[in-house]
């Protein structure tokens, strides 16, 4: 597990890197604005596995005594990092399908929904809405003490205040869903409806952008519904229908394709990125091209 996210890590930096170099090219890359969206996203994502490594991973190997003496302090901290990136990434996502969308099928140029101006815009507007969102939990009454004889943290919540943990899963994956629709959506209009666009893009290519942020809205709306179907079934029947092991399981592989997936798409998906990330693929792929092309070079 942590091998393969040590893995992912460098290969996301290795991304973020091809993604830059791709976006310095401005006009000549069709996918300029795109890759502008992933680009940042790609940093929220970086935030979200080094705040597990920091909350999780570290204080369990050296820094047990001194994370816990913060008292609810650095529980706050994780859950704010933790569900505002959640909800950046998944409002991203949404607004990546829908501004393709629109941008695709409208036929009015001067009203482009994808240009990278109006893009900055939005992504000021969602940033803007995650830090709102998880600002609750600085009214949200808790404590965090460390048990010993179970190595874990025990979290205890006032009465009055398991309405925000509500509220804290609640709000999130009704925005995964929607977004998760949206990217199914988007993605089934663009196979059935869009054959090219104003920019230049074909239907594979747009398909490919689609299908990539459903996949990553997937896995956000996965782990989000696990914990929604936990929580309620807490409250009502006061156990948890879904078993540990299984929970847990679940939640990770949501986590892992919400988080982790994006730079293995990205390689998957896109040439263009493939070739930035690996230039040995770049060179091979020309040699081939040039021995097709002799041919029809003697025919002018």
């Amino acid at each position: 597990m942590y091998a393969f996210i040590f893995l992912t890590v460098l290969l996301y930096i290795r991304c973020q890197i091809a993604l830059h170099s791709l976006i310095r090219r401005g006009p000549r890359e069709k996918l300029a604005t795109y890759f502008y969206l992933v680009y940042f996203r790609g940093f929220v994502s970086l935030l979200v596995i080094a705040n597990q490594v920091f909350f999780q991973l570290l204080p369990t190997l050296i820094w047990k005594p001194f994370f816990y003496s913060l008292d609810s302090m650095g529980a706050r901290i994780h859950f704010m990092v933790s569900f505002g990136t959640e909800m950046f990434i998944i409002l991203c996502e949404a607004f990546i399908a829908i501004s393709r969308y629109l941008t695709f099928t409208s036929k009015d140029v001067a009203n482009n929904y994808w240009n990278i101006p109006r893009v900055r815009v939005w992504l000021f507007g969602i940033l803007g809405i995650s830090i709102a969102y998880v600002s609750i939990y600085f009214f949200c009454n808790f404590t965090s003490t460390w048990d010993p004889d179970h190595d874990s943290v025990r979290f205890t919540f006032a009465v009055d205040t398991l309405n925000w943990v509500g509220v804290s899963m609640f709000v999130p994956f009704t925005v995964a869903t929607a977004s998760f629709l949206s990217c199914v959506y988007c993605y089934w209009k663009v196979a059935t409806i869009i054959r090219s666009s104003q920019t230049g893009l074909t239907r594979a290519t747009v398909m490919r952008m689609c299908l990539s942020s459903t996949i990553i809205s997937f896995g956000a709306f996965l782990s989000l519904f696990v914990r929604i179907v936990n929580h309620i079934s807490f409250l009502t029947i006061d156990e948890d229908i879904i078993p540990v092991t299984a929970y847990l399981y679940l939640i990770r592989i949501g986590a892992i394709i919400a988080t982790c997936g994006n730079p293995w798409i990205l390689i998957a998906l896109f040439p263009t990125v493939r070739e930035q990330v690996f230039p040995c693929l770049k060179k091979k792929n020309k040699v081939s091209i040039s021995a097709f092309t002799t041919p029809i070079s003697h025919l002018h």
